[in-house]
């Protein structure tokens, strides 16, 4: 953990008791606890919305190509069409 041997978290644990005292000691767990799942869920939100970006930036290219791809073949099967009215005549 953090790179901390157990000895080193035995110490630091007990450093902290010392200066807080026993009764302190869930209150600062129970605010401890809550800080990391607030820091999760910031996280996971961040990476919620990177990611939604990314989708959507991808999603707009991938419809701009189709837009591309739909307006060439229109112009095919016009000049297609004409080709064929002009042959015709």
């Amino acid at each position: 953990m953090f790179g901390l041997g157990f000895g080193e978290l035995l110490i630091i644990f007990f450093v902290i008791l010392i200066f807080l005292g026993p009764s302190k000691l869930p209150e600062l767990a129970k605010a401890l606890g809550k800080g990391i799942r607030e820091f999760q869920k910031a996280k996971e939100g961040i990476a919620q919305d990177i990611h939604k970006e990314v989708t959507d930036s991808k999603n707009e290219k991938i419809t701009a190509q189709y837009k591309q791809l739909v307006e060439v073949e229109g112009k095919a099967k016009d000049e297609a069409s004409l080709a064929t009215n002009a042959t015709k005549v």
